[in-house]
Formats: C-alpha cells, sequence, structure tokens
C-alpha cells in the first residue's frame, strides 16, 4: 500500500516521505517507488526504485536527485543496468531558469561529464550547453564518444529565425543498433557521416545527410560498402534520395529518387547488379528457414498518386534458394521476371526443389508448377495467380 509522511513547521520548512508499490504516469511505472523530498536550504527532492519502465525501456535500481536554488537547478540519475542491453549509468546536468523580454521561459542547461555503459563499452558525455527558448533550441558542442566512436550536435534550430543544426558521426559501431533491438540480428560495420537541418522551419526548412558504411555484414551475410545521402532544398521544393552498396568497389545496387513536396510527382529509379538477399534472411527466421541467392535489373516508378507508372528491364532472380520455415524444403528459383502496373510476370521461371518432390512447367508470362503433394508453398502466392503451386493434377 501507499505509505506518505508529510511534516511543515510554523517557518514554513517542509519535508517528507512517500512510498508505493507501484507510482504510474502515462503508461509508464516506477516499482517500488520512494520520493523524499524537504525545502531546508534549498528545495530538494530524491526519488529511487526497484526499476523504471519508461517507454519500453526498463532501468533497474533507478535514483534521481535533484534541487532548485534560485534560479539554478542540479539533476543527477543512477541506474544499474538496462534490461536487453545492460550497462550502468551515471548523467549529471545542471543549469539555471529565466526569462527573455517577451517573457518567454528560458532553460539552459549543462550536460557534466557523465556516461553510461552499453555493449561493454562506455560512453562519455562531454561538457556542453543546451539553450531551449519556447520552440527554439541551440546546442553547444554536445558530444558523446566512446573511443574512435564519435556523436556531435552543434547549432540550432528554430521555428522563425536563420540557424543550422549540424549532426556528425564518426566510426560509429553498426553492432550498437542490436542492443536496442528485441531480436539481435548482429549487425557489423562502421558509419561515418553528416548532417544538417536548416532553420526558420515554419518557411525555409532544409536538410541534408551524407552517410558512408564501411564492411557492413547482418548475420554474417556481407552486404558492402553503404552510401547514403539525401537533401530538401526549399527553393526547388524537392527531397532527393540516393542509396548505393558496393562489393569490391563494384555497385550492386544504386537507388535513386526525387519528390516533389507540392506537385507530390516520383521519379525513383533502382539498378541491381548481382545483388545478394542472403542479409534479409535473419530478419525473416520465423518465416523462412534459408534465403539466398542474388537480383538484377532495372525498375523504375514515375508519377504521382494514382497515376504511378512501373516499369522493368532485364530484371532477373538468381539462383534464389528460398525454404519455408514449416516445410523445410528447399526451392531453387531462376530466371527472369517483369514488373509493371499489371503486377508481376514471372516469364520463363525455373523452380526446382529436393528430387521427387516437384516437377516444372514454363510459360511466357505465367508460371504453373505441379506437386505430388499438396502445395507447401501457398506463401508464393503474391499479387494476384501469376504463380500457382496447385496439389496433384
Amino acid at each position: 500500500s501507499t505509505y506518505a509522511d508529510i511534516n511543515a513547521d510554523a517557518n514554513g520548512l517542509l519535508s517528507g516521505k512517500i512510498s508505493s508499490p507501484r507510482i504510474a504516469f502515462n503508461g509508464n511505472y516506477l516499482k517500488n517507488a520512494r520520493i523524499d523530498f524537504d525545502n531546508y536550504d534549498c528545495l530538494n527532492a530524491g526519488i529511487s526504485g526497484e526499476s523504471l519502465y519508461l517507454g519500453g525501456i526498463v532501468m533497474s535500481s533507478p535514483a534521481l536527485t535533484a534541487y532548485v536554488q534560485n534560479n539554478g537547478f542540479n539533476i543527477q540519475l543512477h541506474y544499474d543496468t538496462l534490461e536487453g542491453i545492460g550497462g550502468y549509468g551515471e548523467l549529471y546536468v545542471d543549469g539555471e531558469l529565466s526569462r527573455d523580454k517577451t517573457g518567454q521561459l528560458v532553460v539552459k542547461a549543462n550536460p557534466l561529464d557523465s556516461y553510461v555503459s552499453i555493449d561493454n563499452n562506455v560512453w562519455e558525455f562531454n561538457e556542453s550547453e543546451i539553450i531551449v527558448a519556447g520552440k527554439d533550441i541551440k546546442i553547444d558542442n554536445f558530444v558523446v564518444s566512446s573511443g574512435f566512436q564519435r556523436l556531435m550536435i552543434d547549432g540550432g534550430l528554430s521555428v522563425n529565425k536563420t540557424d543550422t543544426l549540424d549532426i556528425y558521426v564518426d566510426d560509429l559501431a553498426l553492432s550498437l543498433l542490436d542492443e536496442f533491438l528485441q531480436d539481435k540480428v548482429r549487425f557489423s560495420g562502421l558509419a561515418t557521416g553528416h548532417g544538417y537541418l536548416i532553420s526558420p522551419v515554419d518557411d525555409h526548412l532544409g536538410f541534408m545527410v551524407r552517410m558512408g558504411c564501411e564492411d557492413v555484414m547482418v548475420d554474417d551475410n556481407p552486404i558492402g560498402n553503404i552510401s547514403l545521402a539525401g537533401t530538401w532544398e526549399d527553393e526547388t521544393r524537392k527531397i532527393r534520395a540516393f542509396l548505393g552498396t558496393y562489393v569490391n568497389d563494384k555497385a550492386t545496387l544504386s537507388f535513386s529518387s526525387t519528390w516533389g513536396v507540392d506537385d507530390k510527382v516520383l521519379d525513383a529509379h533502382l539498378f541491381m547488379d548481382q545483388f545478394e538477399i542472403g542479409f534479409i534472411q535473419p530478419l525473416t527466421a520465423g518465416t523462412f528457414s534459408r534465403l539466398d541467392g542474388s537480383l538484377s535489373g532495372n525498375i523504375a516508378v514515375k508519377g504521382s498518386g494514382n497515376k504511378l507508372e512501373m516499369s522493368s528491364t532485364a530484371t532477373r532472380l538468381n539462383k534464389i534458394h528460398v525454404a519455408p520455415a514449416f516445410t523445410g524444403v528447399d526451392y531453387l528459383i531462376d530466371g527472369p521476371f517483369s514488373v509493371n502496373n499489371d503486377g508481376l510476370q514471372l516469364n520463363s521461371l525455373s523452380v526446382s526443389a529436393e528430387p521427387g518432390r516437384l516437377r516444372t512447367s514454363r510459360a511466357s508470362g505465367a508460371l504453373t508448377v505441379s506437386t505430388r503433394i499438396t502445395s507447401p508453398c501457398p506463401w508464393m502466392i503474391s499479387r494476384s495467380s501469376l504463380l500457382r503451386l496447385p496439389g496433384e493434377q
């Protein structure tokens, strides 16, 4: 049950203790919570508990202490571990509250030397300054680093003033992504890049990002080097994006697109040259026990709304091995295909499986595959009945 003990004397001094097995707020909660507070020298508060559930993250043994004196404040947070991520942390922030000439609240915060531990790596927070005034924010040299890995944010973002917010990433290990995923997929590789946001947000927003990732792998399946870029120029009102993958300096995938913010016109192109798809298998482990092979060809999408036009040239499935998890039967799919507004056409495609399980017939524009037993592959029916796996005929 919840217990509270609050005392106040004639001099205005206040102290209190509150304990509860659970304190909840907006879907979050603190288990076995304890709150202590007083105003003896300044306004002091301490909040601790067995665990804190906050936005899907579970923090064990959290302890928050804070004090406010005049216009200044200080906040300290300690925790033992983050569930599913591990590690520990000590975070310190001090600052002051004030009002500008218009009476608007201004919060100036100074993150001090702090640290968190993730995946046996200690990430250090350098001293910096963050100012929030209404809807405007100013960040001065906010840096988080671990060895050669570094994330830096510097600059400002405003609703109605000209400003630029820069974000820099140096040698960030992609394995860090696994620490925040429920199902681990074993990312590896290093990311380096730069991006920025241009203010004012209301009528002149712009952004640019350029990112490079080296030696990317997913569950030991190599993707290669990845280049990513994007821009939005308010003058042209167009968003441009590019994604490319490279293996031994050879482009295996290239995607580029332009989208009009006002006219909603899309112009997108996808080029593939023996682009390996094996890295997808860990993400579909519950559906496929095997998925590998490559894709080649060109696909284009142009137009707007319901007037999009899709076309393809020289598209091909290159020895795609796929095994549904619920059957374990290994199918080999090989041959050309095409896509347009009518859907997916499988032209003279070859499908084979374990001996005695399947026989293949070929046709232009469609493929009918007969089996000697009830089809184990209803998942291969996608858009319309272009690929059918019926039972005994």
